[in-house]
């Protein structure tokens, strides 16, 4: 009977170590998660954004340029990405979609209205998926087969 109040005891007396051991766990994974600089310095620019990565290539960037500096580096993983990028922007450039960081693959696809590039799309969407998100790595005949996806899509939009 003495040992189980010794560990009930002992339970007790440990339990506020392991709760703050768990509350500083979450918050350095909230820190890490935080732009820290910003965070630390609290200055902001006025009239300016923070571009997410897709955001920037989509409103800024020449994604054919970046294609081709892809293959040349026979970063075909990122190739299929920089394709799917580049289809959104395509798509939202026609006035097909509506692009906001926050949306998903899913949003898109009830967005699209044409039966014919609503079945292109979810097309490139598996494979991005498949590719860029599964990480899978992927050779150069396979990346040339693949593309042509993305190309059948924008030739539809166009």
């Amino acid at each position: 009977m003495e040992s189980a109040g010794g560990v009930l005891w002992f339970i007790l007396r440990i339990l506020p170590y392991i709760l703050l051991a768990g509350l500083v766990f979450l918050l350095i994974r909230f820190f890490l998660k935080v732009n820290a600089k910003h965070f630390i310095s609290g200055k902001t620019k006025k009239g300016t954004m923070a571009f997410t990565d897709e955001e920037q290539i989509i409103k800024n960037e020449d994604i054919t340029i970046l294609i081709s500096e892809a293959v040349k580096q026979n970063n075909y993983r990122l190739a299929i990405r920089y394709y799917y990028l580049w289809s959104l922007k395509t798509l939202t450039e026609a006035h097909i979609i509506d692009w906001q960081p926050q949306k998903t693959n899913e949003d898109y696809k009830k967005e699209i209205v044409s039966n014919t590039m609503l079945s292109q799309f979810e097309k490139i969407t598996r494979i991005y998926d498949y590719i860029w998100y599964g990480e899978f790595e992927i050779d150069a005949p396979k990346f040339e087969h693949l593309k042509l996806e993305f190309i059948t899509l924008n030739n539809q939009i166009n």
